[in-house]
């Protein structure tokens, strides 16, 4: 429990070729994980220290389509969501998990014999990617490429202390 570590990942593609003119291929990665960072003074305590979670996963699709014997077009569209958490108790506003501050405080040099972490944490963000490219080879030496993106980011982060109230 001191140092502990639970990680999953995992990733896959897929490709399909349709006819000779186009091809989708989806892939996707991701990851979840669970762990506890070692605090020394914790040793005695370990459960009064707060948890960390990360999870995150990227999905993406690629369409190519031929439209002639020198002209295709792509089609890329992809989503990351990534989510980090830090907390001991998921209910902030659960009061019989807080500790009083105003029981006596451990000596200088001890360990702490009781804890329990009152900091929550969350940071989230997701993004969304369109890309549109065509490529055409006009003759042996000229290729020409176009194409446009577009990105949509969603930021959110949320860091705060719960406190004892009487």
């Amino acid at each position: 429990p001191m140092n502990g570590r639970e990680l999953y990942q995992g990733q896959a593609k897929f490709s399909f070729q349709l006819g000779g003119w186009g091809k989708f291929a989806l892939s996707g990665i991701g990851s979840r994980s669970t762990f506890r960072d070692y605090s020394h003074d914790l040793q005695f305590v370990p459960d009064g220290d707060a948890t960390k979670r990360d999870k995150s996963y990227n999905l993406t699709g690629l369409w190519t389509h031929t439209l002639g014997s020198a002209t295709f077009y792509t089609l890329n569209l992809s989503y990351l969501y990534k989510k980090f958490q830090e907390y001991q108790f998921e209910n902030p506003l659960d009061t019989l998990q807080l500790i009083n501050p105003s029981l006596p405080v451990k000596p200088l040099y001890a360990f702490n014999t009781f804890n329990t972490s009152n900091h929550h944490f969350e940071r989230r963000t997701e993004t969304r990617v369109a890309k549109f490219d065509i490529t055409s080879q006009l003759d042996k030496l000229i290729q020409v490429k176009g194409g446009v993106e577009g990105r949509l980011h969603r930021l959110y982060f949320q860091d705060y202390n719960t406190t004892y109230d009487n």
